[in-house]
C-alpha cells in the first residue's frame, strides 16, 4: 500500500540490521592496535588450515616494549587453538588444543 507509512522489511531485514549492528558494535569493541586479530587470522589460516570463526580468552600486555598477545582461536571446524605472540614483530605460534581442553574453555 502507497503511503502507508510502515517499513516493507520483513524479518530477514531486521537480522541483517541486527548483524551489521552487532559487527559494528564488535569491531568498536576492539582495542585500538588490535591489528593482531587478523595477523592471527592469517598466521594460523596457513599453518594449520583453520577458518577461524571466533576469538576468545584474550590477552594484552605490554612487557619491556612488547607487545604480548595470548587468545584462543575457534575454528569453523570445531579445533581450537592457543595462540601466542611475544612481540608484533613475530608470527604467532600455536598448540592445539585437546577435547578435554576444549570443553573447559
Amino acid at each position: 500500500m502507497i503511503g502507508s507509512g510502515k517499513p516493507k522489511c520483513g524479518k530477514r531485514g531486521l537480522g541483517m540490521v541486527a548483524g551489521a549492528a552487532l559487527a559494528a558494535l564488535a569491531f568498536a569493541a576492539a582495542p585500538a592496535g588490535a591489528g593482531w586479530r587478523e595477523d592471527l587470522i592469517e598466521d594460523i589460516k596457513i599453518e594449520h588450515g583453520c577458518e577461524v570463526e571466533f576469538i576468545s580468552h584474550v590477552v594484552e600486555h605490554e612487557v619491556d616494549g612488547h607487545k604480548l598477545v595470548m587468545a584462543k582461536a575457534h575454528c569453523r571446524d570445531k579445533r581450537a587453538f592457543d595462540a601466542f605472540r611475544k612481540d608484533e614483530f613475530e608470527l604467532f605460534e600455536f598448540k592445539e588444543c585437546t577435547v578435554r581442553e576444549t570443553i573447559s574453555c
